[in-house]
């Protein structure tokens, strides 16, 4: 039904959108994911499908509501700063002292190091996942519990 042409021009108007505003791209995005049910049924009524339930409108209003709400209070959510005061790490392995083997991203270094004043790091493994020789870099935040399907495997004595 839709050419290569509409392809392009949507990959187009999409990038242009993500460049430009990517809120804007966010909202659009959601606002299709949710109200894309709701315009099925409405085809499908007109096609002949007689379901006349305001229970289909539903998900449509809730979403509106929330969208609506979100964007009231926008403005004045910006700059407001979040500091979680705990954080539950997911990781692949651990090591002696709090010691993290992560994906090999920095991520977690890099988020920790962002927030002031510094949460309580809990790391999630398997006990299988000890590496009894694993040593930390000079970019590692270590961990101040570990827990496995064990129960608390390390905690760190100021936690």
């Amino acid at each position: 039904a839709f050419g290569p042409a509409w392809a392009l021009f949507a990959a187009f108007t999409a990038m242009t959108l993500v460049i430009r505003a990517p809120a804007g791209f966010l909202a659009f995005v959601v606002s299709l994911w949710l109200y894309t049910p709701f315009l099925r049924r409405v085809l499908d009524m007109h096609h002949g499908f007689q379901a006349t339930n305001l229970a289909l409108a539903a998900p449509v209003l809730a979403s509106t509501v929330a969208i609506l709400t979100v964007a009231r209070f926008l403005k004045e959510l910006r700059g407001v700063l979040f500091a979680p005061a705990l954080l539950v790490v997911p990781c692949l392995g651990f090591g002696p002292g709090g010691v993290r083997l992560g994906y090999g991203g920095g991520f977690f270094d890099r988020t920790l190091a962002s927030i002031s004043p510094r949460p309580v790091t809990v790391g999630v493994s398997y006990t299988h996942g000890f590496l009894p020789f694993l040593r930390s870099g000079p970019l590692d935040w270590p961990l101040d519990a570990m827990l496995t399907e064990d129960g608390v495997m390390w905690r760190r004595e100021e936690a």
